[in-house]
């Protein structure tokens, strides 16, 4: 087709069409009307990874998942008398983490997003140890009754 090709008003013109794949802008039409081609791509800048913006935001993140991971089994491994102290950490850290990402959503800075990393570990953290403590799903582990059902099996004890 014609992308971007424009006619200089002249009939005569024997630029525009005439079958080819990709037609060419005569120079009857002014500089400003021309179509800019993009820079040549450079294979070698494309397969460029550079320390700042590729390996240390890596290593952050797995150095930040990993902490984060190991704070929850520790919490989870503990005494279950412990769980309750946990749990109200755990939710304060939650709310703490909502605020983050509100506070990192007001930038488009590279200090923002891991601030909104972190802030969305805060979430996941509490959601993670209220199922694993057992606050969210029940401190049940063994199967439930096959027999009962509505009301009765959600209130089935151990």
């Amino acid at each position: 087709g014609r992308q971007g090709a424009r006619r200089c008003g002249r009939s005569d013109c024997p630029r525009i069409g005439h079958g080819r794949r990709r037609p060419r802008l005569c120079t009857h039409v002014s500089a400003k009307a021309q179509v800019q081609r993009p820079a040549r791509f450079d294979p070698v800048a494309a397969r460029m990874v550079s320390w700042s913006g590729h390996i240390v935001p890596f290593i952050v993140t797995v150095a930040i998942w990993f902490i984060a991971t190991g704070l929850i089994a520790w919490a989870d491994n503990r005494e279950r008398s412990t769980f309750s102290r946990s749990l109200v950490i755990g939710g304060a850290a939650g709310i703490s983490g909502l605020v983050v990402i509100l506070v990192s959503s007001l930038s488009a800075e590279v200090w923002a997003v891991y601030l909104a990393f972190i802030g969305a570990l805060m979430v996941w953290g509490w959601h993670e140890l209220s199922f694993l403590t057992g606050a969210a799903a029940g401190p049940r582990r063994g199967l439930a009754d096959p027999g009962l059902t509505g009301v009765a099996r959600f209130r089935q004890d151990n």
